[in-house]
């Protein structure tokens, strides 16, 4: 090997060596807990609403102005058939210039935050229909112009009686 190469290695190992931090304690493995999208839904609750996000809900529907107006205003609509649901959440993070969210504030399971796209919660910055099992998430849509007629079709049919 050529001198020049054997430099690199040696540079390389030893710049690898210094910069990379594996955690030894038993600490520092734990304080290094990944969250999960459960877990990021009871914080933002606790953390943006003051409230806790209760264990009775089912079902959680963001609904906001981001993306496709259409969709959203789609999404929005089918919502509104959900709003007597008890085991339902409603997330709104629009601020009402395309949608009238002024029908769903009377409901004690519908909080607001028009601030959030101004956060770290990157996670509600657009439509989308969560459903919860057992304090876990079970399924994830972010609406999808794309398959929004299947999408809207799998909101109207869960049921989430059936799941375990």
């Amino acid at each position: 090997m050529k001198p020049s190469v054997i430099v690199y290695f040696v540079y390389l190992n030893f710049f690898v060596f210094c910069t990379c931090q594996n955690p030894t304690k038993k600490e520092d493995i734990q304080s290094q807990k990944v969250l999960t999208a459960y877990d990021s839904i009871t914080n933002y609750f606790s953390n943006r609403q003051k409230k806790e996000f209760k264990s009775i809900y089912k079902k959680l529907f963001v609904i906001s102005e981001n993306g496709c107006s259409g969709c959203n205003k789609r999404f929005f609509e089918l919502t509104k058939h959900f709003i007597n649901d008890s085991t339902c959440c409603f997330l709104i993070t629009a601020q009402g210039m395309y949608l009238d969210i002024t029908k769903l504030g009377k409901s004690k399971h519908v909080y607001f935050d028009q601030s959030i796209l101004e956060t770290d919660y990157s996670f509600f910055h657009h439509s989308k229909f969560i459903s919860i099992n057992h304090q876990n998430v079970d399924t994830t849509l972010v609406l999808d112009a794309r398959y929004l007629e299947d999408q809207l079709q799998f909101i109207r049919t869960f049921d989430s009686t059936k799941i375990r």
